[in-house]
């Protein structure tokens, strides 16, 4: 039997309680036009009984339950259970309509806090738009705590962000290095006045708190020398310092700047600058990191920054000493197989520089007449694909494949 069966005998009890303990004019208030298919006798106002309370709490218990199992097993990789998940979503929708029917919106002062958490927990998980915006208008009257306002504004914009692609309270975010960026905001000039209707703080004062709150990089495991390649730009002070919160964000917002920067000329964007004043500015600005602050590897400075600060010197083709520095860094610091990839395609590119063949046939070389991309000259071919399953990449003809025309 699924959990949700559980519910379907509770919604004449509920009603029946309703009449007997509550006064008609809550009977009789009208549903939210979200509601009027799910509630065509109004909305239900009874208290729940100890009983009803302990039933629905395991039953959304279960289903929450599920959803982690899920969770993790697409944490893992594994696909097998889309179909489950599936018929999860179903089971959901049922357990929240036969909730909605049951009690309208089960707030603290009604259905107490456990019952309430589970209930919004799965709002948010639920696919059915129609009934999210029910499970909205029932709960809005209701909102008394920062919390119940953080939950409300949490649904309405997935519901939101699911419809339109814009978001109205900014807390749909993604994580960027040790900064937290909204997705779209519809009509962000006023999103603060929208906030303030449901008494929540400011976005970027909500924004600022939850940004201290991540973590910082774990730091180096174990001291870095100063590679004789690296002599010229940075020093073992220089490679060891703890990097500070306020140190790292001012350089994740200064590279991912130059990042941008790096691909809207490299894709011929209009007006993007010259790609060699860009080189110029990229490499001038990756040699003051290293002479301030060593080289930013992941387990110092985070993925984000490692990843842009190592495009970046992917592209210092005119400062060749540079790219073997870094290099040399990488091969010291790597933390991580992200990493370990950049370092086969950094190696290439250096390999190249010097005139020597490549070994992981990162550095391609296309034809667009032939249709046909191949690698530069490439050390010992029979093997390359092993050498490159050894740093997590694909098979080469799958990777050169990319490059062909349609496919970039």
């Amino acid at each position: 039997m699924r959990p949700t069966t559980l519910l379907a005998p509770l919604v004449l009890l509920a009603v029946t309680t309703a009449r007997a303990q509550q006064p008609p004019s809550k009977l009789t208030m009208p549903a939210p036009a979200a509601c009027r298919a799910l509630l065509p006798g109004g909305v239900p106002a009874a208290p729940l009984s100890d009983a009803q309370r302990v039933t629905l709490t395991s039953t959304l218990a279960a289903l929450r339950a599920r959803r982690d199992e899920f969770s993790r097993a697409f944490e893992r990789g594994d696909l097998t259970v889309r179909d489950r998940y599936e018929q999860y979503q179903d089971d959901v929708a049922k357990a929240l309509r036969d909730l909605v029917r049951t009690v309208g919106w089960p707030d603290e002062n009604l259905a107490g806090p456990e019952l309430n958490t589970l209930a919004w927990d799965l709002a948010n998980t639920a696919r059915d738009r129609d009934l999210q915006d029910c499970v909205l208008a029932l709960a809005r009257p209701t909102l008394k705590t920062p919390e119940d306002a953080r939950r409300y504004a949490l649904l309405a914009d997935f519901t939101a962000f699911g419809r339109t692609g814009a978001q109205e309270y900014g807390s749909i975010f993604s994580t960027s290095g040790l900064r937290l960026r909204p997705a779209p905001l519809r009509d962000p000039e006023h999103v603060d006045a929208r906030r303030a209707t449901l008494g929540l703080p400011p976005l970027a004062q909500y924004l600022a708190q939850h940004q201290a709150q991540l973590p910082l990089p774990a730091g180096l495991t174990r001291t870095v020398t100063t590679p004789a390649a690296c002599r010229e730009f940075t020093s073992d002070a220089a490679l060891n310092v703890w990097l500070d919160r306020a140190t790292l964000v001012r350089m994740e917002d200064h590279v991912e700047a130059l990042v941008r920067q790096d691909q809207a000329s490299r894709k011929g964007e209009l007006g993007a600058k010259d790609i060699l004043v860009v080189d110029t500015e990229s490499t001038a600005y990756l040699k003051t990191i290293l002479r301030l602050f060593g080289w930013p590897s992941t387990n110092r400075a985070g993925a984000y920054l490692a990843q842009n600060a190592w495009l970046l010197a992917q592209h210092a083709d005119a400062t060749p000493a540079l790219q073997l520095c870094v290099l040399k860094l990488i091969e010291r610091q790597a933390s991580t197989p992200a990493e370990r990839t950049n370092l086969a395609y950094l190696t290439d590119r250096v390999l190249l520089a010097r005139g020597e063949p490549q070994v992981y046939g990162t550095q391609v070389t296309v034809d667009d007449v032939a249709g046909k991309a191949t690698p530069r000259m490439l050390r010992d071919p029979a093997n390359v694909d092993a050498r490159r399953r050894a740093v997590g990449l694909e098979p080469l003809a799958d990777y050169l494949r990319r490059f062909e025309p349609g496919q970039r």
